[in-house]
């Protein structure tokens, strides 16, 4: 994949060219979205909102600047769900994509990479891997749409509830968060009229959080079928996710205890709590109004956005693990030791940097993100700063102001989920990149910290 040139040619790094692929499949998206065929009753889309909807999708994070139910007719429907299952499955299919059509042999740089990322144990079978992950999703979004269909049937018809159950089982496992059930109740309900039926959201949230774990961890668990003996990478992830979501269903359910749950019994509180905390990890469906949650549950999900899910899954976000490392950094610090630890296992320090480099950059760009946005549009700051999360982590969560924000916004929101979605896998390629190569060694230098 990596072509080298004599004098006066170019070399066309692979995270260039997955990056180019992801834009090409975007822009076909917008394309065909573009189309009045695409359009209920064949009506105008503008191209903005096409572009809009079609990086939403395939960047699998659920923002929408106009009602995906309502607006878009089966045929637009059908390109949106066909952009989340590509985008879903993410790495995997950008690159079998390109060695298939360019017919060229993945390299051993890339081997790497997709060994590391995930846990293979040696470099070979990796037409085998892919065809172990489109298994499994398809697998699993297909369990998750026969129990949505049976479970729906109690509202609608046997063909709507099919429809239904199959388009909300896939949004789901990819953690896109489009919904279209704005024919059914109203536009951009998201789940809320669900917010009672405990069946819907927990199939749902076991969705989200299945495409949330990320492919090494399926694979690890379905192999080893015992904590004690899953890797690091898994252990990690596992904690870390439990910690995130209980955690976020006893603030939520303690802070919005008089709030929008106030009305629900204890069961339905603790349901839509618990979905409440799993769905800002990268998923986008929501079971309460978002513009009327507490300022200080607003604050806990743009955490629990930028925490996102893990790696090589689903979801966007600067990733559990990436959360973890700098967590178990500082705790191995604090306890005196020289190196990061967790489960009796020792972090190598390149992970660490990597880490670091990924919350930086992250943490930068949102910030300036949120800067051009309070330039740009007349919103309150907060709700600008929960659009900036939520495209950055993939997650698609509004507070209700995507279909009123201006074009610049739009651009600036759509660089974010392109950046929240790509971004992590082309640094991963960059700094398998650079690794080998000469680098000088400078005299150590003390500076004073803290």
């Amino acid at each position: 994949m990596v072509q080298q040139y004599r004098r006066g040619e170019r070399r066309i790094a692979p995270a260039k060219l997955i990056s180019f692929g992801f834009a090409l499949v975007i822009f076909i998206g917008s394309v065909l979205l573009s189309l009045p065929v695409a359009v209920a009753g064949g009506g105008y889309n503008r191209y903005i909102d096409a572009l809009f909807t079609a990086t939403s999708a395939v960047c699998v994070t659920g923002l929408v600047v106009v009602d995906t139910g309502t607006f878009y007719s089966l045929f637009g429907q059908g390109v949106i769900i066909s952009l989340i299952q590509i985008g879903g499955l993410g790495i995997i299919t950008v690159a079998s994509i390109y060695a298939f059509l360019f017919r060229r042999r993945i390299g051993l740089k890339e081997r790497l990479v997709m060994k590391e990322a995930l846990n293979m144990e040696s470099l070979g079978g990796i037409v085998r891997l892919v065809k172990s992950v489109l298994l499994t999703t398809f697998v699993l979004e297909g369990i998750g749409a026969v129990l949505l269909t049976l479970t729906l049937t109690d509202y609608f018809n046997l063909g709507k509830s099919i429809y239904y159950g199959f388009f909300h089982a896939v949004s789901a496992f990819c953690n896109a968060g489009f919904d279209v059930f704005g024919p059914e109740f109203y536009p951009y309900c998201s789940v809320i009229p669900f917010q009672n039926d405990w069946r819907v959201l927990c199939i749902i949230a076991l969705m989200i959080t299945l495409g949330g774990l990320g492919y090494p961890v399926l694979f690890d668990i379905r192999k080893e079928k015992n904590f004690r003996c899953l890797s690091l990478h898994s252990k990690l992830v596992l904690v870390t996710s439990a910690v995130l979501v209980l955690g976020g269903t006893l603030v939520f359910l303690l802070i919005e205890h008089f709030g929008v749950m106030s009305r629900m019994g204890p069961v339905e509180a603790v349901v839509n709590s618990l979905f409440l905390s799993i769905t800002p990890r990268t998923a986008g469906y929501t079971s309460v109004d978002i513009a009327k949650l507490a300022p200080s549950s607003i604050l806990i999900l743009m955490f629990l956005m930028f925490v996102g899910a893990s790696p090589v899954s689903t979801g966007g976000g600067i990733k559990t693990v990436t959360f973890a490392v700098l967590v178990m950094a500082v705790y191995s610090r604090i306890k005196g030791k020289t190196e990061t630890e967790a489960f009796r296992r020792r972090i190598e320090s390149t992970s660490l940097y990597q880490a670091l480099t990924v919350t930086m950059l992250a943490g930068g760009l949102v910030a300036l993100a949120i800067i051009v946005l309070t330039l740009s549009s007349h919103f309150d700051t907060i709700r600008l700063m929960f659009e900036a999360f939520s495209a950055f982590g993939t997650v698609g969560l509004s507070t209700g102001i995507t279909p009123d924000l201006n074009t610049a916004s739009k651009v600036v929101l759509i660089i974010l989920m392109f950046a929240g979605r790509v971004g992590p896998l082309t640094v991963a390629f960059a700094l398998l990149e650079r690794e080998g190569k000469d680098q000088v060694k400078y005299p150590r230098g003390n500076v004073i910290i803290g």
